[in-house]
């Protein structure tokens, strides 16, 4: 059988129906890689460039890797590999990229229009719509149709999750999209990797979260539940409308309400709250959070209408003591700033209704204590982009780094660029004809 799709499809279908036991979750198993791979080398950034025969769709770009040696930087598209090493010719293949996100270091998913020409006796391409790419040797695997959604969520706002396991958790973009979405497990096997659905058929939710354990806490009306790792479904007897779900530092589960925080246990089938402290956090509803060694420290989104100037509270679990964390005047009286991400030790805060990217970052070392019930985070720092600078698309890493797409008004060229851990923001690349997207770092 010469045909790599339908042979993978038989298999699965054989593996499936021999099992013992029945599950309503649909498995893909991916050990057979795509005979193909891409020519990363030892790229440190990737970005999408617009080219020319792709200018009709607005959407769809071509890959290309940067690279950084001493003062010299690089820019070259990326190649599509045979088997043998040897660039497939693009006259044969479309390799269209509308976006890129990274599911983790060494792990990244490309999605976009893919017609891939990969045996030379059969006349039909292999079509796909998302591919998985291993960084470390460029190896790419059908996604089937998947990429992670860009949702907010309720529980946790991190779209991509992971346990401590390596296995990796997502709500997808799929080519039957439609609500309630659909909560994924990706995890490596020793040839590829194992997609498969995390919650049983026909269980709705409108958010997740995935603790240390693999444990997929979700929300679905009115009440929480728990997808165990180890099997079966936790509930709760109690109405609990839980804002936010995140591990410790110390992996334990906790959960905040609308004025108190406590901890989340899963006793047999059923889940159980018991409280931390009180809390108070005003009206906002969208948190973001963090965790550090010596406290945990719960962050919500700014109401602009607030009295307190409060963007959350700051526990020292050991002696349960809890304060109000608040923004300084000068920071918080700045345009109506709203928490854009919570990235390592930093919190970066926007401006909601400016035409321009204004960013501020806060370092959570800055916290100071003001009086017996009040913590403030007693520094920050704007992110100076230059003024001709129109910025198009950013990211953060987790050391308080930002990669950023650009059309530079004073020349109308379009830049690639950083903002490095001192806040200094710098070139990477240039061009002027072709608009860059999605900047990401990769070492």
């Amino acid at each position: 059988m010469k045909n790599p799709l339908l042979l993978t499809v038989i298999l699965t279908i054989f593996m499936l129906g021999c099992e013992e036991e029945k599950t309503d979750n649909p498995i893909i198993d991916n050990d057979s890689r795509i005979v193909a791979s891409l020519d990363l080398g030892d790229a440190d950034y990737l970005v999408l460039k617009a080219s020319d025969h792709l200018k009709s769709t607005r959407s769809a770009h071509e890959l290309y890797k940067i690279k950084i040696e001493e003062d010299t930087i690089t820019e070259e598209k990326v190649r599509l590999l045979d088997a043998l090493g040897n660039e497939i010719d693009s006259i044969f293949s479309d390799f269209s990229v509308y976006k890129i996100a990274e599911l983790k270091e060494g792990l990244i998913c490309l999605y976009g229009s893919f017609k891939l020409y990969l045996d030379s006796s059969i006349a039909e391409p292999q079509v796909l719509s998302s591919l998985l790419v291993r960084t470390s040797d460029g190896a790419i695997f059908d996604f089937n149709g998947h990429f992670p959604s860009d949702k907010s969520y309720y529980l946790n706002q991190n779209k991509i999750q992971s346990d401590k396991f390596g296995n990796i958790f997502y709500d997808a973009i799929n080519e039957n999209p439609g609500f309630p979405g659909v909560v994924y497990k990706l995890s490596e096997t020793q040839n590829g990797f194992l997609q498969e659905q995390y919650l049983p058929s026909g269980e709705e939710y409108f958010s997740f979260f995935i603790d240390s354990e693999g444990n997929c806490y979700y929300y679905t009306f009115p009440y929480t539940r728990v997808k165990k790792s180890a099997g079966g479904i936790a509930t709760s007897d109690i109405y609990k409308d839980f804002y936010c779900i995140w591990n410790t530092y110390d992996n334990k589960v906790m959960a905040s309400v609308y004025d108190s925080v406590g901890y989340l246990t899963i006793d047999e089938d059923k889940i159980k709250f018991s409280t931390f402290a009180s809390i108070r956090v005003g009206e906002a509803w969208n948190h973001i959070y963090t965790s550090s060694e010596n406290k945990f420290t719960q962050v919500i989104t700014p109401d602009i209408n607030s009295q307190y100037k409060q963007v959350g509270n700051i526990i020292f679990e050991e002696s349960k003591e809890v304060y109000d964390l608040l923004l300084q005047d000068e920071l918080f009286e700045t345009n109506q700033l709203i928490i854009n991400k919570i990235s390592g030790n930093y919190i970066f805060l926007s401006s909601e209704f400016s035409l321009s990217l204004n960013l501020y970052k806060v370092d959570f070392e800055s916290i100071e204590q003001v009086d017996s019930e009040t913590y403030i985070l007693n520094s920050h720092v704007s992110i100076d982009f230059p003024d001709n600078l129109e910025i198009k698309t950013y990211e953060f890493n987790g050391i308080g780094e930002i990669t950023f797409t650009a059309l530079r008004l004073s020349d109308e060229m379009f830049v690639t660029g950083i903002v490095d851990s001192e806040n200094i923001v710098s070139i990477l690349t240039e061009s002027s004809d072709k608009e860059y997207n999605n900047l990401i770092q990769l070492n």
